[in-house]
């Protein structure tokens, strides 16, 4: 009890100081204004003035109290909280899981999952000159274990128990300075990943859970991400970074690359593609963390458990199509790619030991102005490719058969967004997972042993 009274009482006092800058800042701006129109207005000290410079007085415009566009300020402070309740059929035997794939709402019963602020100064060159930027995010709530850096357990990654325990965390998502010269725009810090549809913000989803893809794609990275738009047609993405989901301090000297690019085909078809590959280190100490991306598939096995130093790699290709059909109808269609590989093994050499892919369809429809009705279909499979067996000596035997291990998920979700004012939405939602295969992870209920589920709920989305 304690415990949670320290959590809310530190997040109050947080959002006060926000809310405190935010009012100091702005009210600053206004004052500069008013001053700088006082002094256009103030009458002239000198006692002759030419005819000229009375004609030039005379031509200027009135300038209002109101701060016109070009003078507002850049610098924009907002946010939102999303909260609400999910459960599923088998009930809650152990007071938490819904299970592992509906992500950020698996835990039973009612939660804030995230109260977000942030500061940004967006990079606004138009094409031409140089401007800077940048973007401080932090929140609170049960989603903390996503955006962490948890990879490595650096900067925010070992902050709090919100992986376990009650779920409750803080994280700093993005911490990133933004320097823009012509068409070019540089991102240096933690920034969101830039694969797949989902988003770790709340309000930039249409489902209230999320899918397979999303809980096996990278949330953040740490680095530099270089962005170039050649046209309003076509831009490219170039990174540079710590691996996936890591931190500043980078703690197992991880190296990694972001490629893609973006074209608008027409006005109503867009394509994307992305490529991660990451050389990872140190993998027999990352038992239970996950390490990076997706070492451990579902059940967090430890594949290169006792080779001391053992680096992999990790890649991932994402591809994603946007159709605006009609002005109320969009079709999303999202290809996944991804696998893991042991490198140098002893007596085994270059190993792969995991592998994912799988498609992805989002149908949204707008019905009115508040109201849009969706439905998401997935299909996702994973292979271990080593059999679920870890690596533990160097004589190990390890058949590559791709059938040895693996599981085949399947869901179905359909969603209403329903805005009650501008800033407030409500979001409901009814899903259903069954998965097939082999693989020896947890699923659903009855302590993971069911591997079919009917699960719903409803979320509250403020935005301020």
């Amino acid at each position: 009890m304690k415990r949670e009274m320290m959590k809310w009482a530190s997040l109050a006092l947080g959002c006060f100081v926000w809310m405190l800058v935010g009012g100091i800042y702005a009210h600053a701006e206004s004052i500069s204004v008013l001053i700088a129109d006082a002094s256009a207005e103030a009458p002239a000290t000198t006692e002759t003035t030419s005819a000229a410079t009375v004609s030039e007085v005379m031509e200027v415009e009135y300038i209002p109290t109101a701060c016109p566009k070009p003078c507002q300020r850049r610098t924009q402070f907002g946010g939102w909280l999303q909260t609400g309740v999910y459960g599923n059929e088998h009930g809650s035997p152990n007071g938490i899981e819904n299970g592992y794939p509906l992500g950020n709402v698996s835990q039973t019963g009612w939660h804030v999952q995230q109260l977000w602020l942030y500061a940004e100064r967006k990079v606004d060159t138009g094409g031409y000159g140089v401007d800077w930027g940048f973007r401080a995010d932090a929140m609170f709530g049960n989603n903390a274990g996503m955006v962490q850096s948890w990879s490595d357990g650096s900067f925010d990654g070992d902050w709090n128990d919100s992986l376990t325990g009650d779920g409750y965390g803080y994280a700093i998502p993005r911490l990133y300075f933004a320097l823009g010269f012509n068409r070019w725009t540089l991102k240096l810090g933690k920034f969101d990943a830039i694969m797949g549809y989902e988003s770790q913000e709340g309000p930039k989803n249409f489902f209230y859970s999320h899918s397979y893809f999303f809980n096996h794609e990278p949330v953040t990275h740490t680095g530099a991400l270089l962005h170039f738009a050649a046209n309003d047609y076509l831009s490219f993405n170039l990174g540079l970074t710590t691996g996936a989901d890591t931190g500043f301090g980078n703690e197992y000297g991880d190296f990694g690359i972001l490629a893609g690019v973006n074209l608008q085909v027409t006005e109503k078809v867009a394509l994307g593609y992305t490529v991660m590959w990451n050389n990872a280190h140190d993998l027999e100490k990352r038992e239970g963390t996950g390490g990076s991306w997706d070492w451990p598939g579902w059940n967090n096995r430890n594949y290169f458990q006792n080779y001391s130093g053992l680096e992999g790699e990790e890649m991932l290709h994402t591809f994603v199509m946007t159709w605006n059909i009609t002005d109320r109808l969009t079709y999303v269609g999202q290809i996944n790619y991804g696998s893991a590989t042991g490198n140098d093994i002893p007596k085994l050499g270059d190993v792969k030991a995991y592998e994912q892919f799988g498609f992805a369809s989002y149908l949204l429809y707008t019905l009115t102005e508040r109201l849009s009705l969706g439905v998401r279909m997935e299909w996702f499979r994973q292979n271990d490719l080593v059999g679920g067996s870890r690596i533990t000596t160097t004589d190990a035997p390890l058949p590559q058969n791709p059938s040895a291990t693996h599981q085949n998920c399947y869901e179905i979700t359909v969603a209403a967004n329903y805005k009650l004012t501008n800033w407030l939405t409500i979001r409901p939602e009814m899903r259903y997972d069954a998965i097939f295969g082999n693989y020896d992870a947890p699923m659903f209920g009855n302590e993971g042993r069911d591997n079919k589920q009917l699960s719903g709920g409803v979320a509250l989305i403020a935005e301020f």
